[in-house]
């Protein structure tokens, strides 16, 4: 089974955030970001049934190299609308806030050089860690870390909070 280590972020956390975060994380190498298509057939689906002028997604992945270990991708996704409206009925009581927040999520391969590097981006950004997304573990690696960072003096969130809606 391929195990994957998968975050969400607090707020929009856009790609230039997460390139910046990266390149300047330690021993990450060679960050890029690959640009990402939407096949037209997929997006008349999705307008015809949501209001393409409230919806807004982002997605794709950001490459890049770690010491002995092979080039990685992490999977970014955002969205606007939050589609999570029998999340209870799959996740215990403990996620239920994650759900109802607004999140960007991030999707990596698990070892212990990518557990280090998503610990460091959800603890700079802010959000919820899963450290082993396992059906065999029932969310024991599920947890939430603050991310709280200062800014002139003030404490402030680095992804952006725009309006958000849970279908």
């Amino acid at each position: 089974m391929n195990v994957k280590i998968k975050v969400n972020l607090l707020g929009h956390v856009n790609v230039p955030k997460l390139l910046a975060f990266l390149k300047n994380y330690h021993p990450v190498s060679n960050v890029y970001h690959g640009e990402h298509e939407i096949p037209p057939e997929a997006v008349q689906s999705v307008y015809q049934k949501y209001d393409n002028e409230k919806w807004y997604t982002d997605f794709g992945y950001i490459f890049f190299g770690i010491p002995n270990s092979v080039k990685r991708q992490l999977f970014y996704f955002y969205s606007n609308i939050a589609f999570c409206n029998n999340a209870e009925r799959y996740y215990p009581p403990e996620v239920k806030k994650m759900f109802e927040s607004e999140t960007t999520y991030l999707s990596l391969v698990c070892d212990e050089a990518e557990i280090q590097l998503m610990k460091g981006i959800v603890s700079y950004f802010g959000g919820w860690i899963d450290e082993s997304d396992s059906d065999d573990d029932d969310y024991k690696s599920f947890y939430f870390i603050p991310g709280k960072q200062e800014k002139n003096g003030e404490d402030f969130l680095p992804g952006d909070i725009v309006q958000y809606s849970v279908f």
